[in-house]
């Protein structure tokens, strides 16, 4: 028993070490793109050891699995579209998107319990606290420089990146820093917890990453708002549910969206242009071909920079490609859903909480930034494993409540 558990703690620390690792070689000064999978390839070489000859997926592992292998795989290989730029880097990119679902998938096998969940989120919040920390410190000036937050009251002229190749990637790593701390905080309710989410956040918004706060916000009011919704009756629900629809409705067509499009670096015009390209090229249902999401506009001249995962993700790999991830993270938030509905209080009852807020959030976050399931942002990996792994918690509770 002894020697499982320590097998299972090998593996949620050489998982907690992706923060550390993409961090690190996402320094101006260091950064080296292929050693940031270092850890992947970690987890997968031990369990390998641990379980020679036998991966154990889960059920909740298929909701990853088959969008993933469906969108990565199978499209391009029906459409003839592996061969159109260079080969062999197509196949390296499709081989780093494989690489990424066995380790999440291996990871979500050795969470078995709430507790194994919590050791999960505590480990990865110090390692990605660490480099985070550190380099903070050493570029403390940029949090201390008001130039920064002047974006908050006019155009954004100045941004900390804190060292980082861009503010948005440190931004990212803010944003992670933020959620897994709230859960904590959520989950342990140490008031001692509010001194760095507060200073954490204060180093976001030097950043100048927009989404990243607004996600943040969003997250924290899909919380509260499910969590009271949870505590009044069925008719209650769908009145209160209904006003804040309504709200957010007359919000989203009395909103100044002129003004939106304007601060958005031309991301209007890239959105349109790309998507005229992919209806005038014939490469709409899917997509130009597997190439890295952040060099497609260097493999197809005729393809703008966007950073909308799901445009980027139609460019590649056509609406049907995009239409499957979207058909599971669907599925995904009704099994949230249902999981919410049930009479539980404990702790699965306020991960759930978390978890559908900021599955919520990570979309919204992913029509701004390319990060809804890439390799190479650690959020990406992170989020999926967490998820998942909520749901594999769960899972106990409902085959319990069938057999009685």
């Amino acid at each position: 028993m002894n020697f499982r558990m320590e097998k299972y703690k090998v593996i949620l620390l050489l998982f907690s070490l992706l923060p550390m690792f993409y961090q690190f070689f996402s320094l101006e000064n260091y950064f080296i793109n292929v050693l940031r999978y270092t850890p992947l390839f970690l987890i997968i070489v031990t369990v390998g050891i641990f379980r020679p000859f036998s991966l154990k997926v889960n059920k909740e592992s298929l909701l990853l699995i088959i969008p993933v292998t469906l969108n990565y795989l199978v499209v391009p290989l029906i459409s003839f579209n592996i061969g159109n730029y260079d080969v062999k880097l197509e196949l390296f990119n499709i081989f780093l998107y494989l690489i990424s679902l066995v380790a999440i998938v291996m990871v979500v096998s050795y969470v078995e319990n709430v507790n194994t969940f919590l050791k999960l989120v505590k480990y990865t919040l110090v390692t990605n606290s660490l480099v985070l920390t550190v380099v903070i410190i050493i570029n403390f000036k940029q949090l201390l420089d008001a130039r920064n937050y002047m974006w908050l009251v006019s155009e954004r002229a100045e941004r900390a990146s804190y060292g980082f190749i861009h503010p948005n990637t440190a931004g990212v790593f803010l944003f992670t820093e933020l959620v897994l701390l709230l859960l904590c905080l959520i989950i342990y309710k140490k008031k001692r917890l509010i001194i760095p989410v507060i200073f954490y956040f204060i180093c976001l918004l030097a950043t100048g990453s927009r989404t990243a706060l607004i996600c943040i916000v969003i997250m924290l009011g899909i919380y509260y708002v499910v969590k009271f919704l949870n505590k009044i009756n069925n008719k209650l629900q769908v009145v209160v549910a209904s006003s804040i629809f309504i709200l957010i409705f007359v919000f989203l067509i009395d909103y100044n969206w002129g003004g939106f499009w304007a601060n958005t670096s031309k991301r209007d015009y890239y959105y349109m242009h790309n998507i005229k390209y992919l209806l005038d090229s014939g490469y709409i249902l899917f997509g130009i071909g597997p190439v890295n999401n952040t060099s497609m506009s260097l493999a197809n001249p005729n393809i703008l920079i966007t950073d909308n995962w799901y445009l980027g993700n139609t460019i590649l790999y056509g609406v049907i490609g995009t239409l499957i991830f979207i058909s599971f993270l669907g599925a995904i938030f009704a099994k949230f859903i249902n999981i919410i509905n049930s009479n539980d209080r404990s702790k699965k009852k306020l991960i759930t909480l978390w978890g559908v807020s900021l599955l919520v959030s990570f979309c919204v976050y992913s029509f701004f930034e390319t990060i809804l399931y890439v390799p190479g942002i650690s959020l990406s990996i992170i989020f999926w494993t967490l998820i998942l792994s909520i749901i594999k918690i769960n899972r106990a509770k409902f085959i319990k409540r069938r057999v009685l």
